[in-house]
């Protein structure tokens, strides 16, 4: 958000757009980071599939707009958006070239993205004990299964550095350390890890 905001800080009145935006959190986060009032102020738009997400960020957020569009096929006209972000979102793109070349039809020229996504073949469970990290190992190959692109930070970097339509392309990495494998989730994440668990089985992983 605070890139974002520096980067429109010199733009009149910009359009600031989030993709996949859920129930508002990251709009209400950006209109933080923005901070502008009257005339000059920011629209900032949340897109999302989910009519039912849409109703409860237009309550939580009221200051911010709230569409229902599919990230492929964005509701905005060719080259009307100063920024473009989304979190979490293109790990489950059913066709990432075609939704990363949406985002930048949408983009005027100098406009900014901003992707936040992780890669799942960087993910290592530290453990010394062999049957531990077999089962997680098999874990995991469950998990990113069903994923579209489950190393799609990698994937993203790549297409967007081969592209003619964006610049100034970069990564920024950074390590994650869970010292909590419920990921903070308690009693939910262990019932999810128990389903797994069954699936496996049944599978005779």
């Amino acid at each position: 958000a605070s890139r974002v905001a520096a980067h429109v800080q010199d733009r009149v009145s910009p359009t600031c757009v989030d993709v996949g935006c859920a129930i508002g959190n990251d709009c209400a986060t950006l209109l933080v980071a923005l901070g502008r009032v009257g005339q000059n102020s920011a629209t900032v738009t949340g897109v999302d599939v989910m009519e039912a997400q849409l109703a409860t960020a237009r309550e939580r957020v009221p200051e911010a707009t709230f569409v229902q569009g599919d990230a492929a096929r964005l509701p905005f006209e060719d080259a009307s958006v100063d920024s473009l972000q989304c979190a979490r979102l293109l790990i489950h793109s059913a066709d990432l070239h075609a939704t990363l070349d949406e985002f930048m039809r949408v983009l005027k020229p100098g406009g900014i993205g901003c992707f936040y996504e992780g890669d799942f073949r960087t993910q290592t469970l530290l453990t010394s004990d062999a049957a531990i990290a077999k089962v997680h190992a098999a874990k995991l190959a469950l998990s990113t299964g069903g994923i579209a692109n489950p190393n799609v930070a990698h994937a993203v970097f790549q297409y967007l550095l081969a592209s003619p339509d964006a610049e100034h392309v970069t990564l920024d990495g950074f390590p994650s350390v869970q010292r909590d494998p419920t990921y903070g989730l308690g009693a939910r994440m262990l019932e999810m890890d128990k389903g797994q668990c069954r699936k496996l089985v049944e599978a005779g992983t």
